[in-house]
């Protein structure tokens, strides 16, 4: 029985070995063959001969192209990163999150910049794009959702939810500085934030309003001041 164990461990291992190898051939395939196609586009042309190529591409294969796609580009001009991503992101905003953290990858001095590309480029995506990033440069997360955060302060809360999701040792800290921010314990998109309630009326003379106010009891103690109670 323990024989057959390890042969059955020893046949998983190398089934999700031989499926990694493959995977990672076929991605090294696409880079080549964009790194082909890109090889003679002059560099300042480069982010808006990327997004081209993505955006004609099949929705269905959009994403794969788009890594791809920026993979070869980035690896050509390390340099144009940034832009790279905000050109690719700016024509499909759906593969926003998946270019910035492949992006980043490749330069990871370069992260916080173009995760921040990335969200200008598709600030609907911003959490996304700092759960992807973070998820793959943990250490890099406090300039990254910095970043992102000044490219789309809306985003705010979203930020925080998603470094928490990337990176789940950071949970206990992001709750204690922010205990307004619904931290989940795993990934749920459904996970909303809820904003301030609504501001009381302000007094207005006369009406039902002013009559609320105006049954209030007052009560004057030293040293405390005034205190209200409603009726």
């Amino acid at each position: 029985m323990k024989a057959k164990t390890l042969v059955s461990g020893a046949l998983a291992l190398a089934l999700v070995v031989s499926a990694s190898s493959v995977a990672s051939a076929n991605e090294n395939a696409k880079t080549a063959a964009y790194t082909a196609k890109l090889s003679n586009v002059p560099v300042p042309e480069l982010p808006a001969q990327a997004a081209k190529i993505v955006a004609e591409a099949k929705a269905k294969q959009q994403k794969a192209v788009a890594i791809a796609v920026v993979r070869a580009a980035v690896e050509r001009s390390p340099a144009s990163a940034p832009f790279i991503v905000s050109a690719v992101a700016k024509a499909v905003p759906s593969v926003a999150p998946a270019i910035a953290a492949t992006a980043a990858t490749l330069q990871p001095k370069q992260a916080a910049a173009i995760a921040k590309a990335a969200a200008l480029a598709a600030p609907a995506k911003a959490a996304d794009i700092v759960a992807a990033v973070c998820k793959e440069l943990p250490a890099s997360y406090r300039l990254v959702a910095i970043g992102v955060w000044e490219a789309v302060p809306s985003a705010n809360s979203d930020i925080l939810v998603a470094v928490s999701v990337a990176i789940p040792e950071l949970k206990p800290t992001i709750k204690a500085a922010a205990p307004t921010v619904p931290v989940p314990n795993v990934l749920d998109p459904t996970v909303t934030v809820q904003g301030p309630p609504p501001p009381r009326p302000p007094f207005v003379p006369g009406s039902a309003n002013g009559q609320a106010h105006r049954a209030q009891n007052i009560l004057v103690q030293p040293g405390e001041g005034r205190i209200y109670s409603g009726p």
